[in-house]
């Protein structure tokens, strides 16, 4: 299982992700808004983050640019979290670097498929021999 951290300011929708997510073995932290998320990214290190695009303080769209400014090893594996269902749009996030895009309403199932798969695609420079090499 993986270590989580959602990104989202609906409070409500916030504990119900963290409660499916919780529930299925994960390790999930959450925050309220991009900024905190970047912050929170930065000092631990994430699996995957769960990122509501559209929040106050920063947007998900800010927040995948700020991450791609991070040396890859730093960046946390993204599910960018959407009620916009426009192709060009989600195909957008993707650019920017979310892994997928998991649509609001969020059905839990879809949820719990979407966080495995993120979690199963390999990521370079993510093995632990790599890391302790660049601190060496």
């Amino acid at each position: 299982m993986g270590k989580l951290l959602i990104a989202e300011d609906d409070q409500d929708l916030r504990l119900l992700l963290r409660h499916v997510l919780t529930r299925a073995g994960h390790d999930v932290s959450s925050v309220a808004d991009g900024d905190t998320a970047l912050h929170a990214s930065s000092v631990e290190r994430f699996d995957l983050l769960l990122l509501d695009v559209r929040m106050p303080r920063r947007d998900g769209a800010a927040v995948l640019a700020a991450l791609a400014a991070r040396p890859e090893h730093q960046r946390p594996r993204v599910l960018a979290l959407s009620g916009v269902t426009e192709e060009d749009e989600v195909d957008a996030l993707r650019t920017l670097g979310a892994h997928d895009v998991v649509l609001k309403p969020v059905d839990q199932r879809a949820l719990r498929e979407a966080v495995s798969a993120a979690l199963d695609t390999p990521r370079p420079g993510w093995h632990g021999d790599d890391l302790l090499a660049e601190t060496a």
